[in-house]
């Protein structure tokens, strides 16, 4: 994959059944599969001899010899004068490696349309389990072929680079069974449980699917097991082996993850016997303000040491909502080179989940007690997005660590990454930039909702990024990988659902990540409607992980209909009715949430909060 490969011409020229104008010799191409597109847009892959040939237009079988006997069909396809498409030229070979093969073709069969319409060829690639010296062809002129075997040549130099990639991944772990990042969906991989997830997710194995398209649709697989299973059908096991995976490794490792996944089994089927919901996140009132994140040296400090509370509400702009995006954006474009966005590490940058109490008291009460009419008296839970993301499910969340402490009636969770660092996307942000103007380096812009969840009011706390012309919040996306609404997952549709966003507005930039390409404005509710199963599942078991948490840390913990719950997995006493101190949440094996003591020095609620009366 790593070396430029070479063509050949063919002893003759070629007949594809597509185009009744192109000519060869069949005996080379009896079993390999023909590539065309219908007069409905749609690529159609079938062998030579199928009796689909009468409807796209090709010839049928009875007329195959006819054809190839008539001495002057040649020469009428050399001068355009068949039906069909005029591909005029020579026929060429390349010796191109096959499983760069479903490369060439792409999702859809879209790369291989784009390289045909943009060079005037006609190529045909083999299926993957052509014969041994089957070749990818491409037929039309002289200048034509030359510059379509750069752009393949280059096409195929990229996989042999990530190819690269991937080994030299695994060589600072040569331990490792799987890669980073999987090459064949651009997703990043953090840990053997998000391995398995990913190997058995709908999106991978459509993804396979499209690569090897003579199997078997793959069911998805949710378990380790499962995936084990997939994983040792040959066609499966080799692509998979391309991609950088162990599979030998995984599919021993399959086997001591079964109590883990029993365990992550119980938590779902659990959650399946909650009512299935769409409109699980019921919003009540929602609040937005903007926060001042300039460091102070005499104020800096871990996430996990409590700051000021005067100081929390001097930097708390209430009522500011973020920009209005500016729409009248000429493309391509090129982004802006902006500074650098904080790492939100560490108070003030990251004012954290504790904003969202900021602002709902902000407005409130004055004195030096919040009585019973405080806008507090109405919330179960104060917490970030992040614990949502969490209680979902989601692997990215479940490692992470989440102090939980009691403020009156209302449990304020406080999350903390468990990474050491993180970048923020300077290409996202320069895009942001470039749709809404600079608001200073150190300023940005939150939301806080009162959703009800099951018999819960929560408090979400989300950043967001743009508000529209009539005061819509806007989620700005970009990707130099994919397009549209492929560029938002479950999560994304999750994100959306918790910000408030109206619309998100997707932005395509070049491979270099300097161009703005392109933009489309999409709808969260048409993001929610095409991940609707997995919303829905999402919900149930928020619900019912929130339920458990509440009922173990909250005096008089209450069920909504239906809910019949349980503990969470217990600190050594189940089901305490006063938290005096700050507790630990993280999440099991099986991603059940465990609750233990935290340790000492973890402070949650910030310092010089006013009392709670009532």
């Amino acid at each position: 994959l790593e070396t430029p490969f070479r063509y050949k011409h063919c002893s003759g020229a070629m007949y594809s059944p597509w185009h009744s104008d192109a000519v060869a010799s069949t005996d080379d191409w009896t079993n390999d599969w023909q590539v065309a597109t219908s007069n409905t847009g749609q690529s159609k892959f079938d062998k030579e001899g199928s009796a689909n040939w009468a409807g796209v237009g090709g010839p049928k079988p009875e007329q195959h010899a006819q054809r190839h006997s008539d001495k002057n069909f040649r020469a009428e396809a050399m001068r355009g004068q068949a039906r069909g498409r005029a591909v005029h030229g020579r026929s060429v070979r390349l010796d191109v490696p096959a499983c760069a093969w479903g490369r060439i073709i792409g999702k859809g069969g879209e790369t291989l349309k784009a390289l045909q319409a943009k060079f005037g060829v006609t190529l045909h690639v083999p299926r993957p389990d052509a014969k041994e010296d089957a070749a990818v062809i491409v037929q039309g002129h002289e200048s034509a072929i030359e510059a379509v075997t750069l752009a393949i040549n280059a096409l195929v130099q990229d996989m042999g680079r990530k190819a690269k990639d991937v080994r030299r991944q695994q060589g600072s772990n040569p331990n490792s069974p799987f890669p980073a990042n999987c090459l064949l969906c651009s997703s990043e991989i953090n840990g053997l449980g998000a391995a398995f997830a990913h190997l058995g997710g709908a999106r991978h194995l459509s993804n396979v699917k499209e690569q090897l398209k003579d199997i078997d649709e793959p069911r998805h697989a949710s378990n380790p097991a499962g995936v084990a299973a997939l994983l040792g059908k040959q066609e499966l096991r080799d692509l998979h082996v391309s991609l950088g995976f162990a599979v030998d490794q995984l599919i021993e490792a399959a086997s001591g993850m079964q109590a883990p996944q029993s365990r992550q089994d119980a938590v779902v089927g659990e959650a399946s016997q909650l009512t299935e919901d769409f409109d699980w996140l019921c919003l009540e009132e929602r609040w937005h303000a903007s926060w001042d994140g300039r460091p102070n040296a005499a104020l800096t400090r871990v996430v996990t040491r409590a700051p000021p509370w005067t100081e929390m509400l001097a930097r708390c702009g209430m009522d500011e909502r973020p920009p209005v995006v500016h729409r009248k954006i000429d493309f391509p474009a090129r982004l802006p080179n902006v500074p650098k966005k904080p790492q939100k590490k560490r108070w003030p940058e990251d004012p954290t989940s504790r904003f969202g109490l900021a602002m709902l008291l902000k407005g409130g009460s004055s004195g030096a007690e919040l009585g019973t009419t405080s806008p507090l008296c109405k919330v179960d839970v104060v917490c970030g997005t992040s614990l949502i993301y969490a209680l979902s499910g989601d692997v990215e969340y479940t490692k992470d660590d989440f102090y939980l402490q009691r403020y009156g009636n209302t449990l304020v969770c406080l999350h903390q990454s468990r990474e050491k660092a993180w970048d923020a996307n300077s290409a996202g942000h320069a895009v942001e930039f470039l749709f809404c103007g600079s608001q200073g380096q150190h300023k940005s812009f939150y939301c806080s909702s009162l959703y009800r969840i099951g018999s819960h009011r929560v408090l979400v706390t989300s950043e967001v990024d743009a508000r529209s012309d009539t005061g819509d919040v806007v989620e700005i996306k970009s990707s130099a990988k994919n397009i549209g609404i492929a560029m938002l997952n479950k999560k994304s549709a999750l994100q959306l659902a918790c910000n408030g966003s109206v619309e998100v507005l997707c932005c395509r930039l070049d491979s270099q990540e300097t161009v703005l390409e392109g933009m489309d404005r999409l709808s969260t509710s048409d993001v929610l409607a095409k991940h609707r199963d997995s919303f829905v599942k999402q919900g149930q078991r928020v619900r019912l992980l929130l339920a458990k948490i509440c009922g173990q840390l909250l005096a008089g913990g209450r069920s909504s209909d239906n809910e019949n719950v349980t503990g969470c997995t217990p600190p050594g006493e189940a089901a305490a009715v006063a938290v005096v101190g700050v507790w630990h949440l993280s999440f099991g094996d099986g991603k059940q949430p465990i609750i233990e003591p935290a340790l000492a020095g973890i402070e949650v609620l910030p310092l010089g909060l006013p009392s709670v009366h009532g």
